[in-house]
């Protein structure tokens, strides 16, 4: 599948999931299986994986946090600990998927509430991220065991003349990754 079509771009927009992809509950469950797998990667851990949508509204893919296997935490207090790491976000209306740019994550001690950005075309990287390569080649290898074709800055970043509706931007024109990366509160 072309991310690119102008019929398949104009249906994610709208949140029509491609036809191979139409179950929601299959889907779901198939992409919660390539979260796990991801934590099985050799140089991997998941530290996170958020399907619920961020709480409300809905998100057009889930949100995999992971961090490197050999160490990634930057410390920690009584109330929170920090940790490096990269976001992978898996399409819940086509097997794609996107890496974003290493950040700081924060979350609670008791693992309730957590910090970090929302991914947005700019956060989107290349899988052979400087520091990150052994990471990087772990997710590529998982996506690509699962099917999932992981898209590259240069793909999602042509402009598309749907409107999407999503609060990861403002800013006609949209691009293909505001088709199939959205988020409506």
């Amino acid at each position: 599948m072309n991310p690119q079509d102008p019929d398949a771009v104009r249906r994610a927009a709208v949140n029509e999931p491609d036809e191979s992809w139409s179950d929601a509950r299959l889907v779901e469950g198939y992409l919660r299986r390539v979260a796990a797998a991801l934590g099985r990667a050799p140089s991997i851990v998941v530290d996170s994986a958020d399907f619920d949508h961020y709480g409300s509204g809905y998100a057009s893919f889930a949100d995999v946090f992971v961090t490197s296997r050999d160490g990634s935490r930057r410390g920690e207090d009584e109330r929170h600990r920090w940790v490096d790491g990269l976001t992978v976000c898996l399409s819940r209306l086509a097997p794609f998927a996107v890496l974003c740019a290493p950040e700081l994550y924060t979350r609670s001690q008791d693992g309730l509430s957590g910090s970090s950005s929302l991914p947005s075309l700019e956060s989107v990287v290349y899988p052979d991220l400087p520091g990150w390569e052994a990471e990087c080649a772990d997710v590529a290898a998982v996506l690509a065991e699962h099917g999932i074709r992981l898209l590259t800055p240069k793909v999602l970043g042509r402009p598309i003349r749907q409107a999407v509706e999503t609060v990861l931007t403002d800013r006609p024109p949209y691009t293909v990754f505001d088709a199939w990366f959205h988020w409506m509160d």
